[in-house]
């Protein structure tokens, strides 16, 4: 699961990062740019502390790497005062598989 939420947000980080680059509309230089920060975070952060919790035995630290990685993808979500066409399917996809994640771990606790 973690593997599947990693993808996701791979996905994610590259459409901002080319979306960043192509001169995107003006209400979503700030959104894109938050995103990209939440993003970073989920891919630098987050998932690597869930893998190392995970490995190690000690699901309570991977329950919230997934609490943070689900609030991330929203966050980003909520940057946009509309859908962001090209972000919601991937931020909608990595706060669900987080918060499905999260309930699995759960069980291990």
């Amino acid at each position: 699961m973690v593997d599947a939420i990693k993808s996701k947000a791979n996905q994610a980080f590259s459409i901002i990062s080319n979306l960043r680059h192509s001169n995107p509309p003006q209400a979503w230089i700030h959104p894109l740019k938050e995103c990209a920060f939440s993003y970073k975070v989920i891919l630098t952060v987050s998932i690597p502390e869930a893998i190392e919790a995970l490995t190690k035995g000690d699901p309570k630290f991977a329950e919230d790497a997934m609490v943070g990685t689900s609030g991330d993808a929203q966050e980003c979500e909520d940057n946009f005062k509309s859908k962001s066409p090209p972000l919601s399917k991937l931020n909608i996809d990595v706060h669900d598989l987080s918060d499905v994640n999260r309930a699995i771990i759960r069980n291990l606790l």
